[in-house]
């Protein structure tokens, strides 16, 4: 069986002002033709397919068009991301064609969508995990339904005491939201009892945990330890555990360690911060019989490139100098490394950079070590907020944390 993994479209976003959508536009069509040549039996997008809490119509057309000419090839399977949770894709309640699966809610967790074969009979099993906010969605995964209909509490949870105690529910965490849903996963699998290859989707953060070191959260997303597949998923115990794990939420594309079952990210298909790489793709995943997998990264062009410079001004704008001609046209960073400031830094380097997005200068070394000055840019609304909370003396990382959380919900942020 044969798959194409994508993720991280962030369909709305712009690049510190800088319209994106043509862009985007170009993607998608790439997208297209990689689905025509390869000929996958589904396409797997691993959510934040849209940036804005309230995407505009723009965006929800050039989602929509994108789907109905994706599902004339193949079969897609979509889930939602921490960017465009079930109302953001509500437009999609329209589809009730077989070929397009938009799963956006904890209750659809632990149902499978069966992709058929080249024969027409079952040929894969594939699970999806959209986004699951801790707090919102504990109180669906604290409880499954078996086959009679009937619900029980999860695994982790002790029955009330009596009638008149409240039913437990999971503690708000993600790595507990997502063991439950790895349980339901596998009393599915058990249910079903079949040897095809299973593949599963999640948008969250999966990493090596060290218990002993404090993670910090990645685009608001805290750590799930990756081991959690093996405990739970089983890895391929009998065939009938996951095989695959076709993850989003982080925009570079690679492979997670330390577990049995294969998982990826695939990465966004454009560079959104002038930190990433400018190397970025799909990924063409295959399944056989045998349940080994194989992974093949499908190279996208990209219309620009992203990068971070350092230097004296008078090397950075000598236009024959090799080390910064290439990126005169990048999304850029710079920082100057003069003892003092040069005159009219900011206009003599935008002239020579003009999509500079931010300019910091270097105030000399001390122990060889660069020193942190001054920086030159427009601050975010959201940096705004924070300087504003930490000189009321509000800055616990939970604060943070919460003002972050509140500012993607309401306001849309550039977060992973």
């Amino acid at each position: 069986m044969k798959f194409i993994h994508t993720s991280d479209w962030h369909l709305g976003r712009d690049f510190m002002n800088y319209d994106l959508a043509s862009y985007q536009d170009n993607f998608l069509r790439q997208i297209l033709a990689q689905i025509e040549a390869h000929h996958p039996d589904a396409l797997l997008i691993s959510g934040d397919v849209l940036d804005k809490p309230n995407p505009g119509d723009a965006d929800l057309d050039k989602l929509s068009g994108f789907l109905n000419e994706a599902r004339q090839m193949t079969r897609i399977i979509l889930i939602a991301g921490n960017h465009d949770g079930a109302s953001r894709l509500g437009f999609a309640k329209g589809f009730t064609l077989p070929e397009v699966n938009i799963v956006t809610k904890a209750a659809q967790v632990g149902t499978a969508i069966e992709v058929p074969g080249p024969d027409g009979e079952l040929g894969a099993l594939v699970y999806p995990i959209p986004y699951l906010s801790p707090y919102q969605d504990r109180a669906e995964l604290s409880t499954w339904v078996d086959n009679g209909g009937v619900r029980h509490l999860d695994d982790t949870l002790k029955q009330p005491a009596s009638k008149d105690d409240p039913t437990p529910l999971l503690a708000g965490k993600p790595e507990v939201l997502f063991g439950a849903a790895l349980r339901r996963i596998g009393r599915d699998l058990e249910r079903r009892n079949t040897d095809v290859p299973v593949l599963a989707m999640a948008h969250d953060y999966l990493t090596q945990v060290d218990p002993d070191k404090e993670v910090e959260p990645l685009g608001n997303l805290y750590p799930i330890p990756i081991s959690l597949l093996d405990e739970i998923a089983g890895g391929l115990k009998g065939g009938r555990g996951i095989n695959y794990l076709a993850l989003g939420h982080i925009h570079g594309a690679y492979p997670v360690d330390g577990t049995e079952v294969t998982a990826w990210y695939a990465g966004s298909p454009l560079p959104y911060r002038v930190s990433e790489s400018n190397e970025k793709c799909t990924l063409l995943v295959e399944v056989d019989p045998d349940h080994q997998v194989k992974v093949e990264k499908l190279p996208l062009e990209l219309p620009y490139q992203v990068t971070r410079l350092q230097g004296s001004i008078e090397d950075l704008t000598n236009p024959e100098d090799s080390r910064y001609q290439p990126w005169h046209q990048a999304f850029c960073s710079i920082n100057l490394t003069e003892t003092t400031l040069p005159p009219n830094a900011y206009n003599r380097l935008k002239a020579v950079f003009p999509r500079m997005l931010k300019l910091t200068h270097s105030q000399g070394t001390l122990n060889g070590t660069l020193q942190s000055g001054a920086e030159f840019r427009e601050l975010s609304e959201l940096e705004i907020a924070t300087e504003f909370l930490r000189t009321c003396g509000i800055d616990t990382k939970e604060d943070l944390a919460l003002l972050t959380e509140i500012y993607e919900d309401t306001v849309g942020g550039t977060e992973k």
